[in-house]
């Protein structure tokens, strides 16, 4: 499944008109020769202008109907490639230090993070019809998080499929030389876990991913819904940092949720990958 997701990316899925009425423009043709102020003005010949116009409208005209028709006739005939699950995904936006400093009184401490669900997709071809649409990871600003889950599964730590669970999680600094680092860890840990391509023991604890884009580091999370079994979570960490290629400098450590929780500082020494 993960080699067909691969197969699609890039290509778009939706396939739009290359302009729309609305992008037509009714700004007259000016001949070259009138740009010159000192020269005497030219009008157009009705022949100019219509061979003008003829080739704007070849440019931006709507694709005709038995096009339209072809290309919605096409997409239908393309049978839908479910993937073993649903998968939703979230967006966060919350406020950033510097934008709490400019805050008043109990306006600083007010909690701004908030959920917003996107998408939810069961298909390879909804899959990229979300990733085609937004923003690569790289391009987001600080106090931003994309958190793609299993469907019914709300990413927060108090969610009943997640209370018992933990993440893997990876720390990035902001380096620019580790950007592209982030974009490839995220995209084929999405395709892993979206694509199941792994165990199924072990893809049935994988409950979501997480990109995190502070100040000054990136963060990655992997969340898994069963602490029970050691040994399939240390599995679970081994290949994602095979799967991620985060750099072997780059610690990759299991957190408990429930730790997390009551902010206990020994989360950090679980299991590391």
């Amino acid at each position: 499944m993960k080699a067909q997701l691969e197969a699609f990316e890039g290509k778009k899925i939706d396939v739009d008109p290359p302009c729309t009425e609305d992008t037509k423009t009714d700004e007259k043709i000016i001949p070259e020769d009138s740009k010159n102020s000192d020269a005497p003005k030219q009008e157009p010949s009705v022949t100019d202008a219509e061979n003008e116009s003829s080739k704007e409208e070849e440019k931006c005209s709507v694709p005709p109907e038995s096009t339209k028709e072809e290309v919605k006739t096409a997409a239908k005939e393309t049978p839908p490639m479910p993937l073993s699950d649903s998968w939703t995904f979230w967006y966060v936006y919350d406020m950033s230090h510097e934008e709490r400093k400019k805050k008043k009184g109990k306006e600083r401490w007010q909690k701004e993070y908030k959920l917003n669900e996107i998408y939810t997709f069961g298909t390879i071809q909804e899959f990229w019809r979300l990733f085609n649409n937004i923003v690569n990871v790289k391009d987001l600003v600080p106090n931003t998080d994309y958190l793609l889950f299993k469907h019914g599964v709300k990413p927060e730590w108090e969610d009943p499929k997640n209370n018992d669970g933990g993440k893997w999680v990876s720390t990035l600094p902001k380096d620019k030389k580790l950007i592209d680092e982030c974009e490839t860890a995220w995209n084929q840990l999405v395709y892993l876990i979206v694509g199941a391509d792994i165990d199924k023991e072990l893809y049935d604890i994988i409950n979501g991913i997480v990109f995190s884009v502070r100040d000054k580091h990136h963060r990655i999370c992997l969340w898994l819904s069963d602490n029970s079994e050691p040994s399939l979570l240390k599995k679970i960490g081994d290949k994602m940092r095979e799967v991620s290629k985060i750099p072997k400098e780059i610690s990759i450590e299991y957190q408990v949720h429930k730790k997390a929780i009551q902010h206990n500082l020994d989360n950090e020494a679980f299991l590391k990958a």
